[in-house]
């Protein structure tokens, strides 16, 4: 069986601490990922500094995924700071990821390759009082995204465990609109799909 399926596995030793309350969701969404024929990756909101505890370090850990299990990654940020914190943090998987500076609505518009795991954490939303417009982004993101979503697709939120719906609420509801089961709901959302098609 494969090293990265068991338990305290290298990517546990070396990702678990770092990703903290982040850590149940993300495992789950790349073990299903693994099962996969295909590895491709789309994140918005990218890795935005260097040597960070407790933020997630998503693109370092896609990029790391993609090095070891195959894929691709790409990651859009709106920030030319951001960007090129993430090249910088990111160096050593560079080849397997590609960094595109836009807004990622617009971004997610024009259109990439199919994609098996979406991974949707760009705009900063409150943890108290309103998070509306955070909440409407990630809304817009999905709805740009979904031509490029398929049948075996995985769909990660961040922020979701906010009292105030955090920045996943609207989006939530329409993935459950649509038919998508959630798998956990935790401080990410994970949601697939076709539970069927996974395996």
């Amino acid at each position: 069986m494969s090293d990265f399926l068991s338990h305290n596995s290298s990517f546990d030793r070396r990702f678990k601490f770092a990703l903290a309350d982040r850590y149940p969701t993300m495992r789950v969404a790349l073990n299903l990922l693994y099962h996969l024929d295909t590895h491709y990756i789309v994140e918005t909101g990218c890795m935005r500094t260097l040597d960070s505890i407790m933020e997630g370090n998503s693109t370092l850990i896609f990029g790391y995924f993609a090095k070891m299990y195959g894929g691709h990654v790409t990651t859009i940020d709106i920030s030319p700071e951001n960007i090129a914190t993430c090249k910088e943090a990111t160096e050593k998987y560079n080849t397997y990821i590609t960094y595109v500076e836009g807004n990622s609505v617009e971004m997610l518009g024009k259109g990439y390759n199919m994609i098996d795991l979406l991974y949707l954490d760009s705009m900063d939303c409150p943890i108290s009082g309103d998070a509306n417009e955070a909440q409407t982004h990630q809304l817009q993101e999905i709805i740009a995204a979904e031509h490029m979503l398929h049948d075996r697709s995985i769909v990660l939120l961040d922020d979701s465990a906010f009292a105030n719906g955090g920045k996943t609420r609207l989006t939530k509801k329409w993935l459950e609109d649509r038919g998508w089961i959630c798998v956990l709901d935790m401080y990410q959302s994970l949601w697939i799909k076709n539970p069927l098609s996974i395996f």
